[in-house]
């Protein structure tokens, strides 16, 4: 750390935090029960009971960025904003999945099956473990994507996918004039903007 900004291992952007292996990891400070950016907020089950409010793609990518970004410390373990605490439910095709090192399973999802893979948006569902509800959001997107598990995968013939789960700011991503590192999905400052973490993922 120097000063307020965490600085990361010679590691390759767009790797970020998520090539940290877990001795480096621990070095980092805790967030309720990981050495993990905002891990605590990612991991809420508060938006499960909730009537979640309709999102597309595109209007989530258009959302105004919060006030706090980058590799600040003071944003490592940040209270979830009011937007944060609301669920969405988001209608997109899915492009590509990617298991990450700290359990999440990462979506990229687009508007049009034949959008640019870059104008996506992010859904991420936490680990299996953690919820009943997130374990069977996994197994139900694995069943419409016709895959045993979900694996680092891109699709090239997209399917259609309706998201639903709390707004998460993925400020770690977003301390320039774009998002960076957050996978395809930074063409809008709002592209930080993700679903996370998702609970229920259903056909349209």
């Amino acid at each position: 750390m120097h000063g307020k900004y965490l600085i990361l291992p010679d590691i390759p952007e767009p790797a970020g935090l998520e090539a940290v292996g877990p001795e480096a990891a621990s070095s980092f400070p805790a967030c309720g029960p990981e050495h993990h950016y905002r891990w605590k907020q990612k991991i809420s089950t508060a938006g499960f009971s909730q009537t979640p409010s309709t999102a597309s793609v595109h209007a989530v990518l258009a959302w105004a960025p919060l006030p706090f970004g980058g590799h600040d410390i003071l944003s490592w373990c940040q209270d979830r904003a009011p937007k944060e605490k609301k669920a969405y439910a988001v209608l997109g095709f899915v492009r590509r999945t990617r298991k990450e090192a700290d359990g999440d399973v990462h979506i990229e999802i687009t508007q049009g099956a034949n959008d640019a893979v870059t104008g996506c948006m992010v859904a991420e569902i936490p680990p299996a473990d953690l919820s009943p509800r997130f374990n069977k959001a996994r197994n139900d997107l694995a069943s419409l994507l016709s895959v045993s598990q979900l694996t680092n995968k891109d699709f090239d013939t997209p399917t259609h996918v309706r998201f639903t789960g709390l707004a998460f700011w993925d400020c770690w991503h977003a301390g320039g004039a774009l998002p960076s590192g957050h996978g395809r999905c930074n063409s809008t400052k709002g592209a930080a903007w993700e679903l996370h973490g998702v609970f229920k993922v259903v056909a349209p």
